[in-house]
């Protein structure tokens, strides 16, 4: 049907231009290019880190303590599985799904972002993933769970916990900076049990079940703010003489506008990945016209950021589950310029004019900043995390223009480097290196549908927190620093499965 129709007439037409022919005579020589590069070979090849780093003695170290942590826990375990109040716990779990470990973990996954910025307190996500943690290694060492040891998460989740801890030894604010260290511990145990938890495919659909409820819950209550116009025009946010006509910026439960279109991004694909898993056609129709909402609360984000990390995810989406409607996608992309808000046309036309105070603030930010990471060997060390720490140090490199105002550098891979040094960094764009190019050797090999929207999904994902992470450091605000290492623990387990399953 598709190949008869205007669409398919459309693509065939785009397949058979010389400039269609020339990108791809490019693409095949930069993939022989690739398969003899070594650095490349490294980067998105078989992970052969990952299992040095298994067998190797601080990976052995990390298993054998997780080991005696459940051996020690044993006891306590079948203790409370002996006691009255296990017994009876037993019994409600048996008849009622809401008692289910999994449902629990997904019931506070989707609360999380549920609370209003006002109510909300980062530690309740620490105590909650310190809960749920105890809870899952008493399940474990009763062998009522499948034991998961942290090596599995692999090598660069290792050395980025790593960085993380060693931030502390370079601190220029080590008391503040102690907070926030705590923040990378929850996302990381966060991380560590949504992949413990998503051993099948029956639990990953539960989970990506309670993550889009929650996606969808923050979307509506951004849209019921522009509806009831209760968000104004805030001058910290847009410049009101270039942006003239646009409305006051939306956020929803999460304070700022950047902060809504930063968790979008990192749960649309999801929203995506779930609809791909449903086998039935006319939920998984409901699940995608569902994904409209979020679409529509990014849009009166006003994030310019937002909407091209979202056109570079939308745009990888479909080329790799369905690639025949690129053209498709591109010429409805084109076909709604006109019938735009003129607000928005305003914001996009500010995207690249370096009169917006927004960009030349990013561009003296940056300027402050790189001088800042070459001297005293910043880039290698790091300053610890923070803004305290940013401050104390960043106010003897900035320029002016970007004085005032300033708590981080505007820009993810910037400000890892800030705050973590070169092992924080590079670990990281490692970590995401790889987990790209399994994804993308797992959609290769995926022949049916459902297993391709999954990993689609997943690439996706990484293609909107890459592009993004440009413009943005989304991970100022811990809820978005949450929502970025729930996408990485689910991608992690869908990849497990995908592999496990081609093996």
């Amino acid at each position: 049907m598709l190949d008869e129709s205007i669409l398919g007439a459309a693509y065939r037409a785009w397949s058979d231009s010389a400039l269609c022919a020339l990108l791809g005579r490019l693409w095949r020589l930069l993939r022989r290019l690739g398969k003899d590069s070594l650095l490349l070979g490294l980067l998105v090849g078989p992970s052969r880190g990952d299992a040095l780093y298994a067998q190797s003695l601080s990976g052995r170290a990390v298993h054998r303590l997780s080991e005696l942590t459940l051996r020690l826990l044993r006891p306590l375990s079948g203790a409370l599985r002996d006691s009255a109040a296990g017994a009876l716990a037993r019994s409600l779990s048996a008849r009622s799904a809401a008692l289910h470990f999994d449902w629990l973990f997904g019931c506070f996954c989707c609360l999380m972002f549920l609370v209003p910025h006002s109510y909300w307190n980062n530690l309740y996500a620490l105590i909650g993933a310190l809960v749920f943690l105890g809870a899952w290694l008493l399940l474990v060492a009763g062998g009522q769970r499948e034991a998961v040891y942290p090596e599995a998460l692999g090598l660069g989740p290792a050395l980025f916990a790593l960085a993380v801890v060693l931030s502390m030894l370079f601190s220029a604010e080590r008391e503040s900076s102690l907070r926030f260290v705590l923040y990378f511990v929850t996302a990381l145990l966060l991380c560590f049990l949504v992949y413990a938890v998503c051993r099948d495919r029956a639990s990953l659909r539960r989970m990506l079940s309670f993550l889009y409820v929650s996606m969808l819950a923050v979307s509506a209550a951004a849209i019921t703010q522009r509806a009831l116009n209760l968000v104004g025009v805030n001058y910290h946010y847009t410049d009101t003489v270039l942006n003239a006509g646009v409305p006051g910026r939306v956020f929803g439960t999460l304070d700022n506008p950047n902060n809504l279109s930063a968790f979008i991004q990192m749960t649309l694909p999801l929203g995506a990945a779930l609809a791909a898993m449903c086998r039935d056609k006319r939920q998984r129709l409901i699940l995608s016209l569902g994904l409209a909402l979020p679409v529509v609360a990014l849009v009166m984000s006003y994030s310019r950021s937002g909407w091209m990390a979202m056109l570079a995810a939308a745009l990888v989406y479909v080329y790799f589950s369905e690639r025949k409607l690129v053209p498709a996608l591109v010429l409805l992309g084109l076909l709604a310029l006109p019938v735009l808000p003129q607000s928005v046309l305003t914001r996009l036309s500010t995207i690249f004019n370096s009169a917006d105070t927004s960009t030349t603030h990013r561009f003296a930010i940056w300027e402050g900043v790189t001088a800042m990471l070459a001297d005293r060997f910043y880039w290698l060390s790091g300053i610890g995390l923070g803004p305290e720490a940013f401050q104390a140090v960043y106010k003897f490199y900035a320029v002016p223009f970007g004085v005032s105002g300033v708590f981080h550098s505007q820009m993810l891979y910037l400000e890892l480097d800030v705050e973590l040094g070169a092992l924080g960094v590079l670990s990281f764009l490692w970590m995401l290196a790889k987990l790209t190019g399994r994804a993308g050797r797992a959609l290769g090999r995926a022949r049916d549908a459902e297993r391709r929207g999954l990993m689609a999904a997943v690439v996706s994902g990484f293609a909107a927190l890459a592009v993004s992470g440009f413009a943005e450091y989304m991970w100022y605000y811990p809820r978005c620093l949450f929502a970025c290492f729930l996408f990485l623990g689910i991608a992690m387990a869908a990849l497990r499965m995908e592999e496990n399953e081609i093996a």
